[in-house]
């Protein structure tokens, strides 16, 4: 995504608005099977990295409102290890 956004041709655009479209897509359908929703959280690689697809995503979610955005770090690395340690505990 980082290299996208670097670039600023047509297939880059494409792809980038592609990617958002999809993500709010697929959000908006959670929010619906929610029944709403109270705030959005990104996360990850991009969720954290990338501010213009936050913006973008949560501009083509506008139509649910006005609510709050969070930035939560990821430590996927650490999850993992902790995962891995809970089931050695239990002898898995």
């Amino acid at each position: 995504m980082k290299t996208l956004l670097e670039r600023n041709d047509d297939d880059a655009k494409f792809a980038v608005e592609h990617f958002c479209y999809w993500a709010a897509r697929h959000a908006g359908s959670a929010v619906v099977a929610m029944g709403g929703l109270d705030a959005v959280a990104f996360t990850g690689g991009i969720g954290e990295n990338a501010a213009p697809i936050r913006d973008r995503i949560m501009e083509l979610l506008a139509c649910f409102g006005d609510v709050p955005v969070h930035v939560i770090a990821a430590d996927e690395e650490k999850q993992i290890a902790r995962d891995a340690l809970a089931l050695i505990a239990e002898g898995r």
